[in-house]
């Protein structure tokens, strides 16, 4: 039988979906429980130059300080501390690479054999709306801006339904905002038909995986 014809199992691909929903949160809240403290140590030690705003990207193999005013020496100064013994690096780098696995090449439809079958569209703000991140492998690095993700977690107007612990885990969610991908939703046109409109652009999910 040919493997596009393969009875599709819903129920795996949802279980393989939720999973990798887990291992985003699990690997955000890795990554920022080692941030904070250094960040803490950095203020102690130098804390006019640690009032700069700045972000950090991954980069080949280092965190990269981005989009501040900090001279040359001062953003050595703070690269250097965030990289100092590999640690933040390393964990920057496991929280992107599942962010990919995520978002684009493991959120899809698998057989019973555990093929891959095709991807399955993330639900966008509204129920005829859905973002596909194709290609994320080749943007994630320089997209995903970690400091103003971490606050934008701290800054979160958490839904009734969550606790205050379950706060870092929506790292995982809001990374999306600084994701670029392929916005499609169905507008009604004036004549009444339904017309597929298809954008680039980023999308931030607010709520829960559903």
């Amino acid at each position: 039988m040919d493997s596009l014809s393969t009875p599709i199992d819903s129920t795996r691909t949802m279980e393989t979906a939720m999973a990798n929903i887990k291992a985003v949160q699990d690997r955000f809240v890795d990554f920022v429980n080692t941030l904070r403290p250094r960040l803490q140590s950095m203020q102690m030690l130098r804390p006019g130059l640690m009032e700069t705003p700045f972000d950090a990207i991954y980069d080949n193999g280092r965190l990269k300080v981005v989009d501040t005013d900090m001279t040359h020496e001062e953003k050595a100064w703070v690269e250097d501390q965030l990289n100092i013994d590999g640690v933040l690096p390393r964990l920057a780098d496991a929280f992107n690479r599942q962010v990919v696995r995520t978002y684009d090449e493991d959120t899809g439809a698998w057989d019973e054999n555990g093929i891959f079958h095709g991807h399955v569209p993330l639900n966008g703000d509204a129920v005829n709306e859905s973002i596909s991140y194709l290609g994320l492998d080749r943007t994630v690095n320089a997209s995903v801006k970690l400091i103003s993700l971490c606050n934008d977690v701290r800054d979160y107007k958490l839904p009734w339904y969550l606790n205050e612990s379950d706060r870092d885990a929506m790292g995982g969610h809001l990374v999306q905002k600084y994701l670029d991908g392929e916005l499609s939703r169905y507008v009604k046109r004036p004549d009444g038909t339904i017309e597929l409109q298809t954008e680039r652009g980023s999308f931030q999910h607010q709520g829960l995986w559903i």
